[in-house]
């Protein structure tokens, strides 16, 4: 499979998902800007099948060959991003939001599509500047994503996603660099069993697969024009996944309860969130929910005389939440991904 590594570090964005599959977002919808310290790698990924070896030729060698499937593939590294683009990716990548209370500020509610429902994501379009040719990355799905925060720093995001492929945006221009807002690490609650500990949080990691499978992208499509591309990127409830990492300064007794939780399968809810810029009183939140979480690991060393904890949490389902996982966010977005008309 060729692939051709490309980079940008400008991504037009829009508050808005695509219709549908095959309908990117055009430059009247992609006025929000952002420009990442570590740009943004895309490439084009094409299956091509050669006529060579076939029988009834004569010879051995290629005389023709054709695209038998075409896709791309992209990553934005982990670094610090505003939290309303957090919030965006987040909700594309799950394909389910709910929004509420009043302006000027907005609850986000983003969960694991119900179970029943057909679940994917939702489709999102890039715009970008491709060696001075404004472009838009078509049909994004966004595969995974990861959450972290670090000390005193602004939490970051990284995340993988694929698509269908490029075209061309006629007369795009550029938004304006806005001023954006972010959240810190050291603000906001941590709570363990429902007993406040952030104090003690120095740093955490929340890993988020829903299992996209590329092996049931290609459907069976209409036209020869259509058929080398994606047309469905369903999750695969088999390989979804969510993981919380932790390092913990270690009060009395931590330990002990820590490996309580582990070697007894204690079932405990973890909550998280940090706080940025205030919106009329209420600040910028990224926050998220663990309802049950299970520790599958345990470690622990010695940092300058003080005891540090990792441990390692997966999710189980909640029945009165719906989901194994609860990401709640708090931006001036009152639309924040709506469906484009």
């Amino acid at each position: 499979m060729a692939r051709n590594l490309k980079h940008a570090r400008l991504i037009a964005w829009a508050q808005f998902r695509q219709s549908g599959i095959g309908t990117p977002l055009d430059k009247d919808d992609l006025v929000q800007d952002i420009e990442l310290n570590d740009p943004l790698t895309y490439a084009l990924e094409l299956d091509e099948i050669s006529n060579r070896g076939l029988v009834g030729k004569g010879h051995e060698f290629e005389t023709d060959r054709y695209l038998n499937s075409r896709h791309l593939t992209g990553s934005v590294p982990q670094q610090a991003l505003p939290a309303r683009f957090i919030n965006y990716i987040a909700a594309a990548c799950l394909g389910n939001i709910s929004t509420g209370a009043a302006a000027p500020v907005y609850t986000q509610t983003i969960k694991w599509n119900p179970v029943g429902t057909t679940a994917q994501g939702w489709p999102i379009s890039f715009g970008i500047d491709d060696d001075g040719s404004d472009i838009v990355l078509n049909d994004v799905h966004i595969l995974n994503f990861n959450i972290s925060g670090d000390g005193q720093n602004r939490v970051e995001m990284g995340f993988d996603f694929v698509g269908t492929k490029t075209s061309a945006l006629a007369t795009m221009t550029w938004p304006t660099i806005a001023a954006e807002n972010y959240v810190h690490n050291n603000s906001g609650v941590f709570t363990v069993a429902t007993v406040d500990k952030k104090s003690q949080l120095r740093s955490f990691n929340l890993a988020v697969n829903p299992g996209v499978d590329m092996d049931r992208a290609w459907r069976k499509l209409a036209t020869e024009a259509a058929r080398p591309f994606p047309s469905a990127f369903p999750f695969n409830p088999e390989t979804s996944e969510v993981t919380l990492t932790l390092s913990l300064e270690a009060e009395d007794a931590d330990l002990g309860v820590w490996r309580g939780y582990r070697t007894s399968e204690t079932e405990v809810e973890l909550v998280i969130s940090a706080l940025g810029a205030a919106i009329n009183g209420s600040p910028f939140t990224i926050g998220f929910e663990i309802h049950r979480g299970i520790v599958t690991e345990i470690n622990h060393s010695w940092e300058d005389g003080i005891l540090i904890l990792n441990p390692t949490i997966i999710p189980r389902y909640d029945t009165s939440a719906a989901t194994p996982l609860t990401i709640t966010n708090i931006t001036a977005d009152a639309a924040p991904i709506a469906a484009a008309s």
